[in-house]
């Protein structure tokens, strides 16, 4: 993806983020994943997911800066 994009997505992600209440984010993680469980955080949004690519269906390839408590900082992840 272009910086442009990426700018793009981050400013948006970090907008809802602002905008939603705890709870509200808090409700979104019932029905996130992670496979196999504890490597990525189970969230909709997160601003230390740095995506690189996408496929302009709102799911993204992207660099985790802020990984669970099994995961490795800079692992490659979906998300979407």
């Amino acid at each position: 993806m272009p910086t442009q994009k990426i700018l793009y997505y981050l400013n948006l992600w970090q907008k809802i983020v602002d905008e939603l209440e705890e709870d509200e984010l808090n409700s979104m993680r019932d029905v996130m994943s992670s496979i196999p469980d504890g490597h990525v955080k189970k969230l909709s949004i997160n601003p230390f997911w740095l995506p690189f690519a996408h496929d302009h269906g709102g799911n993204f390839l992207g660099i985790d800066l802020e990984p669970d408590s099994l995961g490795t900082v800079g692992q490659v992840i979906n998300f979407g």
